[in-house]
This record gives structure tokens, C-alpha cells and sequence, in this order.
């Protein structure tokens, strides 16, 4: 779902807290393009958001108590506007943007292990994602090969004489797009004694 910004209705009739059809004055604002939105019904001394699910002729279909409001009941022409706060924000964000087009869980940040590495010894760093549906290497050292197992990247190699520290960046995609990035760095240490 999508509603403008500046989307504003009143209720047509009185509303119970149980209800889940709301009449609006104007749901024509409301499209059908994704999964969900969010509308603020607000009297001046109560409010309540809800979850916007799809659009009928009777009006909206909602959950009601959203985002850790209360079911409330309203009378005929209460104000109901757009919701867009920090939770939606967040929830937009967590479930891969404003393209998102299905629920899911998304991507988790990386997991890393890069330990040190030491001139002319064989290394192993590893990246791994839980939820990712794709993994990448973006960057890496010149002398690390890399091997994508799954969501799991494993980088091998043995740097040589005068190798120094590189970055390492590994993305992780996710369902609706959601993107983690681990970005790191191998330290390459001279061997002691030598």
C-alpha cells in the first residue's frame, strides 16, 4: 500500500475498537502497490495507527492498534491522515526500503572473522550472513582468493614479501533487497625473527 503524504479523510461513520473496516470520506488516495501502510485516526485527545492491508469499497481493511497503539473507538468525521514516523520509518527500512513487496525477515549485519595475517603464512578470513539470499566480494587482498559457499565467504591466501594491510568488503543481500555490508581490513604483519 501507498498513501500520499498529504493523504487526509474523515471517518463516514462511528467506529468500534474492534472493528476492521473503517469508512473514509476519501480511500481513493490509497493504492494498492506494495504490502501495507499506516493511517492515524486522531480526535485532537485520542489517536490510534493502523495497518492499512487493503482497499475495499466499504472502505479500508485494517489491524487495528498499530505500532503499539490502542484500539480505541471514534464517532463520525474524525481526522485520518497519513502515518509516516520513526517505527514505519524503520519498518521500511527493515523490510528492504520502499520497494519492499513482501514480508520477510531481511538480511543480518555480517559476521566477520579477518584475523591478522603474516608475510609468507598461509590465511584464512571468513564472512557469513544469515537471511541472505546472494553474497559478494567487493573488495579484497590482491593475494586472497575467495570461495562462496551458501551465505559464507571464505578467503584464503599467503601474503607475500612487502604486502601490506587491505580492505576486505563483502555485501550481503537479502529478500526485498535489504543490504548488509561488512567492511574490514586484514592487517599483514612481518614474521618475527626474520
Amino acid at each position: 500500500m501507498l498513501v500520499g503524504q498529504d493523504f487526509f479523510a474523515t471517518l463516514t461513520s462511528a467506529i468500534t475498537a474492534t472493528q476492521t473496516t473503517i469508512p473514509l470520506s476519501n480511500n481513493t488516495l490509497v493504492v494498492a502497490t506494495g504490502n501495507h501502510t499506516y493511517l492515524r485516526l486522531d480526535d485532537g485527545t485520542k489517536a490510534e495507527i493502523v495497518k492499512v492491508t487493503s482497499v475495499s469499497s466499504a472502505g479500508v481493511v485494517v489491524e487495528r492498534g498499530a505500532l503499539g497503539t490502542t484500539p480505541l473507538s471514534f464517532v463520525k468525521g474524525v481526522c485520518v491522515k497519513s502515518e509516516v514516523g520513526f517505527k514505519v520509518i524503520c519498518e521500511m527500512i527493515a523490510q528492504g526500503g520502499c520497494t519492499a513487496s513482501v514480508a520477510c525477515t531481511p538480511v543480518s549485519q555480517g559476521v566477520a572473522s579477518i584475523p591478522n595475517a603474516v608475510i609468507g603464512k598461509s590465511w584464512t578470513g571468513v564472512v557469513s550472513y544469515q537471511n541472505a539470499t546472494s553474497v559478494a566480494v567487493i573488495a579484497k587482498p590482491t593475494w586472497a582468493t575467495e570461495t562462496i559457499s551458501g551465505s559464507t565467504v571464505i578467503l584464503q591466501g599467503t601474503p607475500p614479501m612487502g604486502s601490506v594491510s587491505q580492505p576486505i568488503v563483502v555485501r550481503g543481500v537479502g529478500c526485498n533487497n535489504s543490504i548488509s555490508l561488512v567492511n574490514d581490513k586484514v592487517v599483514v604483519c612481518e614474521q618475527l625473527g626474520v
